[in-house]
């Protein structure tokens, strides 16, 4: 199966360069987490020796940075304040407590999770009778952050540490049934379900429970059987419609899927600038009518609403786009962090994996592409496919890690399909030689260089194979050609240096 992507033009200067889309916003993100106040900018415990005087003095300014987050409708300078507000009263939780929240409602969960560390932190200056509400609260939104990232393993424990506090609380069952279902506990989720249902049947969340648990079953036609005709309320109408269109998604309806995206969009009440969206995403364009996914990108970088499997693609195209090392490496973060949503919450699994072994693979994360690729090669076979269009990385990964013989029967699989890939003929070239087959190894990358005379690998690993042979000057020369077409590779000079004063000698 090809899983043909591209971003629409729109989109693709934006996402390249790493910066958001005009209208830009007053601020900068990364200006939107600096605090205002830097010489007042006190840790946890150094405002816990103030004097009571000073910490009043503290929360009375911190409070004013409060009020004025409350009143912009910019989520940058909202956040700026509420940066300021948390850095001067560490040690009032509800100004952690809603950085977490703006932060989260842009998409930063990492963020909004480090703001609720330093919330638990502060805890135990509370008065005991608020004490028992704010761990409550605390548990809560790591429960819904974790599940938006389908971080399931957290997401339950959390749930679950809510549900010791107060299992009754109309929240917690809520988050506690969800989590149930995205965490495999369809039994669990199912009678969580039940009790509001039987109990409080004109509550909308067991209808939720019941959709997601479905959809987590793989049944997506009846998880939007119990999820489209639901009117959820706020706090929770963003997430549910995030699931409802999903669930559209799953189904093929595109149409349906892009109105209850949008309803999420909506439900999130950001500021003007802030996502200037939506923008498609197009994938599969081998069809004759490709499809698009809708995303609201925050800031130019965070995902704040639409399809999490039309951002990761999004994010895979920015890292390739990407010029500068800073971006390069900042897509990559990106990429790998949305193709990991989408494999944990089952969300076109099989080819964001695949998605994320080729990226690990480009920025020589190798032991974490073989297991991704190694993963998907796997399933495939347990299905009676072969390696398909991953023969020829998947074995090129295995030359890497040493693992030439088994590296062997991948590339020439690759051969098989394609007989015309010279980068597959060098790599099967190297594992022969390094097998001790020189003479059929020497034949690959001869082959390899007729067809491509200007790939620098197959001088690289033919020099290699003189050099093995002691044959030094036919060494050196194939090294510097090599050198010649990839000036940058380190491995080459040393053994270029080495071949030439053999020769001489």
């Amino acid at each position: 199966m090809r899983f043909g992507w591209y971003i629409a033009a729109s989109l693709a200067a934006g996402l390249a360069a790493g910066c958001g889309h005009a209208p830009a916003p007053p601020l900068r993100y990364d200006d939107a987490w600096r605090c205002e106040a830097p010489a007042d900018s006190l840790g946890y415990a150094e405002v816990l020796a103030l004097s009571p005087a000073a910490r009043e003095q503290r929360r009375d300014a911190a409070a004013s940075w409060r009020r004025r987050a409350a009143a912009t409708r910019d989520d940058a300078e909202r956040l700026r304040a509420l940066v300021t507000a948390a850095a001067l009263a560490p040690d009032v939780p509800d100004h952690g407590f809603a950085l977490a929240e703006a932060a989260g409602r842009v998409g930063d969960a990492q963020r909004a999770l480090a703001a609720l560390d330093a919330v638990e932190a502060s805890l135990g200056e509370l008065p005991a009778a608020e004490r028992r509400a704010a761990r409550l609260r605390l548990a809560l939104a790591r429960g819904w952050l974790h599940r938006d990232r389908g971080r399931w393993t957290l997401a339950h424990a959390w749930a679950d540490s809510a549900a010791r506090i107060s299992p009754a609380e109309r929240e917690v069952r809520l988050l506690l049934g969800l989590c149930r279902a995205g965490h495999g506990d369809l039994r669990g989720a199912y009678n969580i379900s039940r009790d509001i249902e039987t109990k409080e049947y004109f509550r909308f969340e067991w209808r939720w429970i019941r959709g997601v648990a479905e959809l987590a079953r793989g049944d997506a036609a009846n998880a939007y059987h119990w999820l489209r005709d639901t009117r959820p309320e706020a706090p929770w109408s963003a997430r549910f419609h995030r699931d409802l269109a999903l669930a559209c998604e799953r189904v093929g309806d595109p149409v349906e899927a892009r109105r209850f995206f949008t309803y999420s969009y909506d439900a999130l009440g950001l500021g003007p600038g802030t996502c200037p969206g939506p923008v498609d995403v197009l994938l599969d364009v081998g069809r004759a009518k490709p499809e698009s996914r809708p995303v609201w990108i925050a800031f130019g970088r965070l995902l704040a609403a639409g399809s999490p499997y039309g951002w990761a693609l999004a994010t895979c195209d920015s890292f390739a786009a990407a010029a500068v090392p800073a971006a390069r490496v900042a897509w990559a973060d990106r990429a790998v962090d949305a193709l990991g949503v989408c494999i944990r919450s089952d969300d076109h699994q099989e080819p964001c994996r695949i998605r994320r072994g080729l990226l690990y693979a480009e920025i020589g994360a190798d032991d974490l592409a073989l297991e991704d690729l190694g993963r998907v090669v796997a399933d495939r076979q347990e299905r009676g496919e072969g390696g398909g269009d991953l023969a020829a990385p998947y074995g090129r990964l295995l030359n890497r890690a040493g693992r030439v013989e088994a590296a062997e029967a991948w590339l020439r699989e690759a051969l098989l399909a394609s007989p015309e890939q010279a980068e597959v003929w060098s790599d099967l070239g190297y594992a022969l030689i390094m097998t001790g087959r020189v003479a059929e190894g020497r034949e690959a990358l001869d082959r390899a260089l007729a067809l491509d005379p200007g790939l620098a690998a197959a001088w690289y690993n033919r020099g290699l194979h003189f050099y093995q042979a002691r044959r030094w000057r036919e060494a050196a020369d194939d090294f510097a050609r090599a050198l010649e077409l990839a000036p940058d590779n380190p491995d080459i000079p040393p053994l270029l240096q080495q071949a030439r004063a053999r020769a001489r000698q």
